[in-house]
């Protein structure tokens, strides 16, 4: 046995990339080293800026010996059967096996494939991994056609077995030839050295100033934030991707902290931290108690004479430029009063079908104040959040750094005076952003934030700009998640698919005024309808009718269809996001399948009731009988060529059971719809269990397919009522037993 010892080394690679390609190569070089039948112990990936390394532990000398056996033609068969078997196989007639089966004489060969030695298998796979390596951005260097993230300058590549032999693996991969040297710190580091296998390997990139475990390298960070912690009494902004990212930077991690001068600590904590954050990878330190941010750490990459003391002077005379800069972007944009900000948004495109942002806004501000209506919520304070939600898209703040979209907008409303549920609005709107974003709770941050994304979702609807496969360019799936986190989480009872409809007309006019130039003369008197603060979709198409659009109603909004199609994929969503949960994968379905879900709060509710109940003995018993009554119902309709839809005649009833069982279903159907619009799932499941018996007493007393025709049928219709009093709640023929 051996251990492969495997390191591409080249320029620096992105930080973002290093996790990904070196579980890549990992798994690509594991996989083809199976397959070529080297079986081996266990195997480690490790990364730096300049490293992707791989190491192998318990490789066989040689892949096993293997014999493999093929059938071929009859000894009676045509030559040229015979003659391309051989050629096949590459044996001669005389090394073929005469073999007598169950269906005569058949020629076999016998091939016996030795073992290959593992290093010549190692030299022609691991050009394979190299030139085929799938990263997200590749370049070519040189004068050669090789590709790679960045230049490859070495490969290591060797063989060492357990009494300490070496052997290095020649191949040549992307332009590179392969060798047994490499080299430790770009700066710090000594010449290069032959390793003779990975400790040794490990070691002496120690002694050049690199330490390979990129986990140790994020200890040696973390525990010296700690220590500057405990010697300032301030504490860390946790910033998990940040420390990913530095660890990716740096070979020989060297944490020095400084102090951010007085004139800039009353700064923003969200300007100074993203300002130091995204232009210096600084890590952020705070007041425990105040939480302003006092002092940051930088990681160098070297470890100089001076204890970094000329490192730490450079970083502080770049903050100080930096931090200028975000002084100097807070007093100008607090210069423009909120109003002077709304009017220039009139020169931002949103999108240029849908207009610009100022008129995105007014889209918001009427279907926020509809919202703000149904939830009870200040619909004053709504509309002047809705009114400067995108304000803060023309500051030089956010135009600098743009990740502080919502928030500088917070922090001009609350300088400039609006009051706090204003600002958290602001604020909030955008949330959530990620699936582990919180969601707004504060009434005025729900409505602003559910027309928000209400109007973008029915914008690139009404211009067919809809998601397609992988690709989703402008986020929708990410914004019809927040529709369905913001009223689960926040359990709103909303009739989302009228909500939605008036969020396409409102952007369908807009998308047909920009569009269509014929319709100028209209465009002030539809815009007036459509923006009215709170009007509903159908106070809206009303408003239409009186200034003469309604003509072109169907052509211009095509609201239903266009509203039909949006509130299925938000249904679908909802679909992934409570099988997520752990909901079962049949239960959506069955519920989004019966009747045209108009709100999710109710989905979900009904989602979790129908789970509970199925556990139950009335649940399980309820779901075999209907399945009974619909798989007979089912087969007879194809059989006659009909669809058995009427009501039964209860006169033409010849059991007790028959007219017991209508009785019971006529019963059950009002008290069935009148929880369910009551919005009470529970107890509409508790009405259907009482079906149980009387169904069951049905099937033991008749028999459906009997020889009178009309009877027949009355029993048929029969079923049909179990099927559509059940179809209520739930598709129970999408529930698996």
């Amino acid at each position: 046995m051996s251990e492969l010892l495997l390191e591409l080394f080249s320029e620096e690679i992105p930080a973002r990339m290093q996790k990904k390609a070196a579980e890549r190569l990992k798994e690509a070089v594991c996989a083809k080293l199976v397959a070529a039948g080297l079986k081996f112990f266990k195997a480690d990936v490790y990364r730096t800026p300049r490293r992707l390394t791989l190491v192998v532990e318990g490789v066989p000398e040689k892949s096993d010996a293997v014999t493999e056996e093929r059938k071929g033609p009859r000894p009676d068969a045509p030559e040229a059967a015979i003659n391309g078997f051989l050629k096949n196989v590459g044996l001669t007639r005389e090394q073929l096996e005469i073999r007598e089966t169950d269906k005569g004489k058949f020629y076999f060969a016998v091939l016996n494939t030795p073992g290959a030695d593992a290093a010549d298998i190692i030299a022609e796979i691991t050009p394979e991994v190299i030139e085929a390596f799938p990263w997200p951005k590749s370049m070519r260097w040189g004068a050669g056609k090789s590709y790679w993230v960045r230049p490859l300058r070495s490969i290591l590549c060797i063989l060492t077995n357990k009494e300490g032999r070496k052997k290095t693996v020649d191949f040549t991969a992307a332009g590179v030839r392969s060798g047994g040297m490499t080299q430790g710190h770009r700066f710090m580091g000594g010449p290069p050295f032959a390793p003779e296998n990975f400790a040794d390997y490990k070691r002496k990139l120690a002694d050049n100033f690199v330490i390979l475990d990129q986990a140790e390298r994020e200890e040696i960070i973390c525990d010296a934030l700690e220590k500057i912690c405990r010697e300032t009494g301030l504490e860390s902004v946790p910033d998990a991707a940040l420390l990913e990212e530095i660890v990716g930077l740096t070979e020989y991690p060297s944490p020095l902290s400084g102090e951010i001068e007085e004139r800039f600590q009353d700064l923003p904590n969200e300007i100074l931290r993203v300002s130091m954050r995204n232009h210096q990878k600084f890590f952020s330190l705070r007041d425990p108690e105040t939480k302003k941010i006092k002092r940051f750490v930088t990681v160098s990459n070297i470890k100089s004479e001076d204890d970094g003391a000329l490192i730490l002077n450079g970083n502080l005379r770049v903050l100080a430029a930096r931090l200028s800069d975000a002084a100097y972007f807070l007093e100008t944009d607090l210069k423009r009063l909120p109003e002077e900000r709304l009017e220039a948004l009139r020169k931002v495109t949103f999108h240029a079908e849908l207009g610009s942002q100022h008129e995105r806004t007014d889209r918001i501000i009427s279907l926020a104040c509809e919202i703000a209506r149904l939830l009870g919520a200040d619909e004053a304070l709504t509309a002047r959040a809705a009114t400067l939600c995108k304000t803060d898209l023309v500051t030089e703040t956010v135009g600098e750094f743009p990740e502080l979209q919502g928030v500088t907008g917070k922090y001009y409303a609350l300088m400039q005076g609006e009051p706090e549920q204003v600002a958290d609005a602001i604020e909030e709107h955008y949330k959530p952003q990620g699936p582990r974003d919180k969601t707004p709770s504060g009434y005025v941050s729900i409505c602003v934030g559910l027309a928000d994304k209400l109007d973008q979702l029915a914008g690139f609807w009404v211009i067919d700009e809809k998601p397609t496969g992988s690709k989703d360019p402008y986020a929708l799936r990410r914004a019809a998640l927040g529709v369905i986190r913001i009223i689960l989480e926040n359990k709103l009872s909303l009739n989302l698919y009228k909500l939605i409809t008036g969020a396409v007309i409102r952007a369908g006019v807009w998308a047909e005024i920009i569009t269509n130039p014929d319709l100028y003369d209209l465009s002030a008197p539809i815009v007036a309808a459509v923006i009215k603060k709170g009007k509903d979709a159908d106070a809206i198409l009303e408003d239409l009718r009186r200034t003469g659009a309604v003509a072109d109603e169907d052509r211009l909004f095509k609201a239903q269809s266009v509203a039909e199609e949006l509130n299925n994929f938000i249904l679908e969503r909802l679909k992934i996001y409570l099988q997520d949960r752990g909901a079962r994968q049949d239960l959506p379905e069955a519920i989004c399948a019966a009747v045209r879900q108009e709100d999710i709060l109710l989905v979900a509710e009904k989602v979790n009731a129908l789970e509970a109940f199925l556990k139950t003995e009335e649940g399980k018993g309820l779901v075999t009988v209907y399945d009974r009554a619909v798989s007979i119902l089912t087969i007879e309709e194809r059989k006659d060529g009909v669809a058995y839809k009427d009501l039964p005649r209860s006169e033409e009833f010849k059991e007790p059971s028959e007219t017991a069982l209508y009785q019971k279903l006529q019963i059950t159907s009002e008290k069935v719809k009148e929880s369910i619009n009551f919005e009470n799932v529970g107890a509409a499941l508790s009405h259907m269990a009482a079906l149980l018996e009387p169904i069951n007493a049905f099937f033991d007393g008749v028999i459906v397919n009997c020889d009178e025709k009309e009877v027949r049928k009355n029993r048929l219709l029969l079923l049909n009522q179990i099927r559509e009093v059940l179809h209520v709640a739930a598709d129970f023929s999408l529930i698996e037993v």
